[in-house]
């Protein structure tokens, strides 16, 4: 972001949405560059509405 040191943010506050799942499945959220983690921020277990939920996602050191 203009105006900000590099590695003044250090994470995200998000809302994840698994609009219209068809199936079983899984969203993870991790920083670029990073490995991905061993647990989801959002599962659904097959059909049916939306599947929201919030997670503080950490970012790259160049704020991604």
């Amino acid at each position: 972001m203009p105006g900000r040191p590099a590695g003044a943010l250090t994470a995200a506050a998000v809302t994840i949405t698994i609009v219209d799942p068809l199936g079983p499945g899984f969203v993870t959220a991790w920083p670029t560059g990073g490995a991905r983690p061993e647990v989801s921020n959002v599962n659904t277990g097959g059909p049916g509405g939306p599947v929201p939920n919030f997670a503080i996602v950490p970012l790259s050191a160049d704020g991604r």
